[in-house]
This record gives C-alpha cells, structure tokens and sequence, in this order.
C-alpha cells in the first residue's frame, strides 16, 4: 500500500477543514443573484419543487443542511453548504487520485513518496481555487452536490475496478467487495441523474471501464446478472429520488414550479417537458422530428472544432495557465503509467467537458461583448463545472509527475523542496490573486439590494410585473424568506413557478393563460383597469414595443428601478433613489464579478430608459441626471444623445394630462389590417386594444376567430372563457376601485 489508510483519511480531513474553512470566509451572506441561486434558496426554504426537473434531492438536502445551527441567515447557511459540498468534493478528489497512483507506486523512498502526495495535494487546491468552482462553492447552486456526486462516483467505479483486477488475479478472494463497489456505482449514477440530467455524460466512462475489463479478462458471461441488477438500482435511485416531487409539488408552496399532481403530470416535470415543448428552431413549431435538433442545434462539424480552442482558453481562464499545462501533462503521464485508467479519466472527462462544451458553443469574445461573453461562461456555461472538475484529475497527476521529475533531476534535497515551493506558490498564488473577487462573495448583496431598491417604494398593496428570471428570484427572496413588503402583490412571466400563488390570488389576473405574452397582457390591462398601482421591472425594448407602452397604450413613469404603468401622465413623477448606482459605482470593477456586471446592466438599462422618459416629458434636467448615471458605468450612444440634445425624444403625449388611447382606436385598426390581409399587425393590436379594455367584446371575438382560421381552437376556446369569467368582474361601473364587487 502506497500510504496507510489512517494517514490517507488524515490528509483529506486536513484539506477538507482547509478549504471549508475559506469557502466559509467567502460564502455569500445574502442571496446573490448567481444562476438560479435565488431560486434554490426560495424554494429550499419553502420546500417547494426549482424549475424542471425540479431537483428534489438539492431542494430536501439543503432543507436539512440549514437546520444545522450554523448562524446566520438562511441564504448564508444555504450557500455553506455549496461551501461544505465542494470542501468534501476536494477531499474526495484526493482519495481519487491517490487510489490511482496506487495502481503502479507501491514501494518507494520517504521523501518521493511525499513529493507524490504533495503534488496531488497542489492539484486538488488548483481546482479549489479555480474561478467557477470557487465562485459556486460561495453560493448555492445545483453545481456543487452534482460535482461531489462526479468525483464520488468516479473513485467508486475505480475502486470496483481495483478490485476486480485483484479477484482476477487472486481467483475470487474478495468477490463480495467487487460486488459492493458495482452496486455502489450504480446507486451514484442513478443518484446523480435524478439530481442534475447531464450527469449521464458520465455513464460512456463507467461503461467504457466496466465493458473493457468483462471483455478483456473473458468475464462476460459470468457477468450478466450482475449488469441487469446494476441497470436496475440506477433506475430505482433515480425513481425513487424524484418521486419525492409528488410531495414537494403538494405543499402548494408560493414559489414552487406546478405540475399536475399525477403520473403524466410528474414525468412532464422529470423530463423537463416545460423547456423541451416551448424550443423553437426558427419559425418551425416543436415536433418529434426536430426534437433533438432543439437541444443539440444538428451536427455543425466546423462549430465543434472552432469550440476546442475557445473551450480550452476558457478553462486556462477558470484554472489559471498551470492548471490548463498540469491537465495536459497529466494525461500524458497517466497513459505512460496505466492505459486503462487514462482511458477511463479521459472518457469521463471528455464527455462531460470537451464534448458538451462542442454541442453548447463557446460565445466569440472581443471589445465589443467581452464582457457579454464572460457572462455567458461565468452563468449560462456553468454546466461546463462537472467537466472542469474532471479534468483537475489530469492537473493532479500533473503535478504529481512535474514534482517527481523535479526530484530525480536536481540531486541537492534543499533545491528540490525549494523549487516545488515556488511552483506552488506561484499555482496557488495565481488563483487567490485573479479569482479572489469572484469566488469571495461575502460582501456580495448586490441582488438583494437591487430587489429591496425596487420594492421598498412601491405604495401599499402594488402590482409588481417581472420579465426577466434573475430579478424575479431576487424579489422571490426578499419577500417570500425575508418577509421583505408581502403586501406587493409580485407576478412574473413565467407563470409556472408562480402558479400557486396565483391560485391564492385569482383577484389579481383575468385568466390563466398558458401563453406568456397574453399571461403579461391580461396582468397589465387587468390590474390597470381596477385602479391598481402597477409597475414593471426588467422590461426589455422589445417587450415595452409589443406592449405598446408609450405609443398608444399605457404610459411608463420612472419609478426608481421600476416602472409605474399609468393611462394618464401625473402632474407629480416620484423623486428616483440612485442608493444601488452608487454603490455599484463605488465598488471595483473586476472582469470576473460576472453577477456584479449583470446589476450594473440593469442600473445601465433603468437610467437610459428614464433619460428617454424625462426627455419625453420635457423635463431635460432629470433627463440629464440620468444620461450622467449611465454614462459613469459604461458609454451609451443614447445617454449622450439626451446629453447634447436634452429635447431629443420630447413627445407631446407625455405632456401632464396626456392619456393613453382608447382601445376603440386599436379597433379601427384590426378591421383595415384585416382586410388588407395583414395578419401578423392585426394580431398585434387586438392585444394591445385587450390590454386597454380587456373585456371588449369585439376585440376578444376577433382574436378568438383569428386562432381558429390559423387551426388553434383550444387558443380560441381561452378567449370566449374570458369574456364569460370577466364581463361582470369587469364593469365599467365597477372598475378603479380596486376591488372586485
């Protein structure tokens, strides 16, 4: 035995306290806005079900972890244990390594054998100090139980294959260990399917393992039962796992994503039929033919190689340049040494990195979106972490062979310790240094005060609308775990993770709509309609178009980082809080604070839109105020436009007293788009005419008639229910009061 199991434990212990003890220096003490963090958080504490497929196992295990009396609040013991997960994950991957060195070191010198272990030690902190591993053992996400769950699995198919070579040689001795460690594979890869889905890239490298060796050593036939139960506890795992969604799902928790309490209901949700339906490839609707051409894109030979450099530049990026080096020479070390296992490590690595970040793309970077494209690896690419987990095992193994060649060459003891010291220095130093402001997150408050900015303001019993998913779990957060103003009545696009409250709330919306833009048409029209105080966050260009907000139905007021939504321009516009600019302002910029640029980017988006609004309204000193704001955190085209011309998007509408059009004038306009058979305009304003007067019989009968002429009835169906469910909450007589009568 290379090193005695009590000083193997020990050693892993040590690293375990060692960086448990940083991740909970750099843990998060509030949500951070991170991925679907905020989600997690939110429906962790209610013990609802996330977004498909619900993760049930991360939702239950964080429940629990937080129970534990660690202090603080709730997001900040949630994200310890992101910190917890990812410190067992680094200890583990010690294990890992040392169990395959052991493979061909048995016998050697004291000082050899302690450079050996250094060096998988100095590997295991290059990935501990990597930028997406370090950011994401900071802040809970699915990430960390899922890359505990890779490494585990990893080292119990490598302890099966130990100890199948060693019955091999030594006629069945310890049989029934060979059986433990299959089994326990099995349990781990089905354990890791029900939590995170592209945890089957790791089923190539355990079958590759485990059908080489039954073939290679002739031991296929003796093998069968054993592979049919094997299949058969990873299916029950991964059933078992996910049928506590059934539980989950029943609590009817505010924040919890529906599905139909049943069995078709629960697979649609464990196969994440909700995303898979709503994929478009172009103009083309969703079918059976072009399923997999959704998700993968089709087979672009030139994209997959134009990926492999920007995909290994990324990695020199989240490791540092010794870590992409260390992987590299690992690999071939490990090929040198033992085939069989470079060929398992590589197959697991490969499919879980290098190929999946070929089928997702990696984003062009320049001037122009560098910042853009960080984002995009930092969050939307954060499932490239299994496979940057993986390929830590070529960093150690790297390391473990750049260590040995340094002390077979230098014959002075003294230099050799020397030298390895600069290197881990320099490897380790590397890391804390450029990845210091990415994964210490304990002065990160950006979400939370962002959604705090935006509700603290609102008047009592206010209609909050959200567009977009990373505000809206922010404010999911604040009010549903912090209690922080539950009087605003807070709806977002997605009506899926709302759906209970909405139930609870059925005051609030006309009809439940299963489409997006006329669920956000009927919130808006609805709640304007009975008089109610409603604002929109996170609002694209695009949406406020469509919505025809400004240009012919209702009118957006600044409001802070929020926009009031009003049929008639007041005499009074509230006085705008910058508190969250200027303290973004105040804070240093790092390339690497990926959920910091986001903000800046919402901040950057609300002072332009109230430069226009101001500019709009004639009152060019705020509108200037507001162009100065955008312009302190990156340059705007608009900005200085309102800044050298203040009067440059003045609109007479927007005089005080000026009101929105009537929604007979959208009607006028559906009749001469129709008869000169244009369609796509008409459909567009029958929407915008129903956001003004949603139960205006004409206008909803049209709409109703124009989805049976293009074949949808069920679409039609929703429209005459409307008008039956609505004429009467809807009155004209008993609107504004806010109240139905």
């Amino acid at each position: 035995m290379f090193l005695k199991a009590g000083k193997k434990c020990l050693i892993a212990v040590l690293i375990f306290l060692l960086s448990f003890g940083l991740y909970y220096y750099s843990a998060a003490r509030t949500n951070s806005g991170y991925g679907d963090s905020d989600e997690i958080l939110t429906t962790s504490y209610l013990l609802g079900s996330a977004h498909p497929p619900g993760y049930p196992l991360q939702i239950i295990l964080t429940k629990l972890f937080t129970s534990l009396p660690w202090g603080g609040s709730y997001a900040f013991r949630a994200n310890l244990f992101a910190g917890f997960l990812h410190s067992l994950t680094l200890a583990c991957l010690f294990l890992l390594c040392l169990a395959g060195l052991e493979f061909w070191e048995k016998d050697e010198d004291k000082n050899g054998k302690k450079i050996k272990i250094l060096g998988i030690v100095f590997g295991v902190f290059i990935l501990g100090l990597s930028a997406l591993f370090w950011l994401y053992a900071s802040v809970l996400e699915v990430f960390s139980l899922n890359n505990f769950l890779t490494i585990v699995t990893a080292w119990s198919g490598l302890a099966w294959y130990k100890s199948f070579i060693y019955n091999f040689e030594n006629e069945n001795k310890k049989k029934g260990k060979e059986n433990f460690y299959f089994f326990l594979s099995c349990s781990l890869l089905g354990i890791g399917l029900s939590h995170v889905q592209t945890f089957i890239l790791m089923f190539p490298g355990f079958l590759g393992l485990f059908i080489f060796s039954l073939v290679y050593y002739k031991k296929w036939k003796e093998k069968n039962w054993q592979i049919l139960i094997g299949a058969l506890i990873t299916v029950i795992f991964f059933v078992l796992i996910n049928l506590s969604l059934f539980w989950l799902n029943s609590r009817q928790a505010n924040v919890s994503w529906w599905f139909e309490q049943s069995w078709s209901g629960w697979l649609f949700q464990v196969r994440r039929g909700a995303y898979a339906r709503k994929f478009v490839i172009g103009s083309e609707e969703m079918t059976s033919q072009n399923f997999w051409k959704a998700y993968w894109g089709g087979f672009d030979l030139v994209k997959y190689i134009d990926t492999i450099p920007k995909y290994f530049s990324y990695v020199a990026d989240h490791f540092n340049w010794i870590g992409l080096l260390l992987g590299f020479l690992g690999m071939a070390y490990l090929f040198s040494k033992n085939k069989v296992l470079a060929g398992y490590f590589l197959l697991l690595y490969l499919f879980s990195g290098l190929f999946l970040a070929m089928l997702m793309g990696v984003p062009d970077c320049d001037q122009n979106n560098h910042q853009g494209c960080r984002l995009e690896i930092g969050v939307s690419h954060r499932q490239y972490l299994q496979g940057e987990v993986l390929w830590a095992i070529f960093i150690c193994f790297g390391a473990v062979y750049l260590f040995e060649i340094i002390y077979r060459k230098m014959k002075k003891e003294i230099n050799v310790w020397f030298v390895i010291s600069i290197i881990i220095s320099l490897g380790w130093g590397i890391g804390l240094i450029s990845h210091w402001n990415m994964g210490v997150n304990r002065n990160n408050s950006f979400a939370n005060d962002f959604a705090k900015a935006v509700l603290k303001d609102l008047p009592q019993g206010a209609v909050l609308i959200a567009s977009g998913d990373l505000p809206s779990m922010a404010i999911f957060y604040v009010q549903e775990v912090e209690g922080f103003r539950q009087d605003v009545k807070f709806f977002t696009r997605n009506r899926m993770i709302k759906k209970y409250f909405m139930l609870a709330n059925q005051d609030y919306y006309g009809y439940f709509f299963d489409n997006a833009t006329e669920h956000m048409v009927d919130l808006i029209g609805f709640n304007v309609n009975m008089g109610r105080d409603v604002f929109l966050v996170d609002f694209s260009t695009e949406d406020a178009v469509f919505l025809g907000l400004g240009e012919g139905t209702y009118f957006t007021i600044p409001y802070n980082y929020s926009f009031k939504i009003v049929d008639e321009i007041p005499d009074q516009i509230p006085i705008i809080n910058h508190d969250l600019s200027r303290k973004l302002l105040e804070s240093k910029i790092n390339n690497k604070n990926y959920i910091k640029s986001v903000f800046i980017e919402y901040a950057i988006f609300a002072h332009i839109n109230n430069a226009k609004l101001y500019s709009s309204m004639g009152r060019y000193d705020e509108a200037v105020e507001q162009a100065k704001l955008a312009l302190a955190f990156r340059d705007s085209q608009i900005a200085r436009q309102v800044i050298l011309n203040p009067e440059v998007f003045r609109n007479e509408r927007y005089n005080v007293g000026g009101k929105v059009f009537e929604a007979s004038y959208y009607l006028e306009k559906v009749k001469q788009d129709l008869q000169k058979g244009n369609n796509r305009d008409a459909y567009v304003n029958m929407y915008l005419g129903l956001m003004l007067d949603p139960v205006n019989e004409e206008l909803r009968k049209l709409l109703a008639n124009f989805y049976v002429q293009i074949g949808n009835p069920e679409r039609a169906e929703t429209h005459y229910n409307y008008l039956k469910i609505n004429q009467d909450r809807l009155r004209k007589e008993v609107r504004k009061d806010g109240e139905i009568n």
